[in-house]
């Protein structure tokens, strides 16, 4: 075989290669993950690219620019999950205090995730993108300003409906979270209802704002 045919022959095998992990946004929408019972905002789909690399074809290079109208600023990675040991195992992680993310895959196409806000002093409003890589790609869903109220955990599920070049569904291979643009707003302190028992502090303050008003009414007596 001349060294030209051994090329293309190469060249061939590379593509049979290629095209064969090659795969398509499929039947996927927004909808196919939740959070606190809300659709996520946007779905971005990248052939051929996994969030958790560190290469040229990983990070946000999955739905960065998909997503620049919703905002500025850079992704930061908040969590990484792979295979977890068994279905329904559940792994909690995260890199951005006081937010934890918990991932459950009860089959290879869904299953179940948190977004927990731990501080119970100040709400967080945060950009936040769930991407899974399959065989053929990676999707990515947007949360928009998504909001954790202070001490809240959202529920949420996710479905998988990619499809790899056979036009079969794909399976889950890895999860990344990614967050920008975090807010964290301080909780106001909350009025008392009407009829109400107040605290014992505020009895006292009470008891001493009527102290102060009977000494003043004898010191004017005298």
């Amino acid at each position: 075989m001349s060294f030209f045919a051994f090329r293309l022959a190469v060249c061939a095998l590379s593509f049979v290669t290629a095209s064969a992990v090659a795969g398509t946004i499929g039947t996927a929408k927004a909808t196919d993950v939740k959070l606190g019972g809300a659709s996520a905002d946007a779905l971005s789909y990248g052939n051929g690219v996994n969030p958790q690399s560190k290469g040229p074809r990983g990070g946000s290079i999955v739905f960065g620019p998909a997503f620049a109208a919703a905002g500025s600023g850079a992704w930061m990675r908040l969590a990484a999950f792979g295979v977890t040991a068994d279905n329904g195992a559940k792994i909690t992680s995260s890199v951005l205090a006081p937010l934890t993310m918990s991932f459950d895959q009860l089959s290879g196409r869904n299953g179940t995730w948190t977004l927990a806000n731990n501080d119970s002093a100040n709400d967080v409003t945060i950009d936040v993108v769930f991407a899974i890589h399959t065989g053929g790609g990676s999707g990515a869903w947007l949360f928009d300003e998504q909001f954790i109220g202070a001490g809240q955990t959202l529920n949420g599920d996710w479905a998988l409906n990619l499809r790899n070049d056979g036009g079969n569904f794909s399976g889950y291979s890895n999860l990344t979270i990614f967050g920008r643009n975090a807010v964290l707003t301080p909780v106001k302190p909350k009025a008392p209802a009407s009829g109400e028992v107040p605290e014992p502090a505020s009895w006292a303050m009470l008891a001493l704002g009527l102290g102060l008003i009977a000494a003043l009414r004898r010191k004017r007596r005298a």
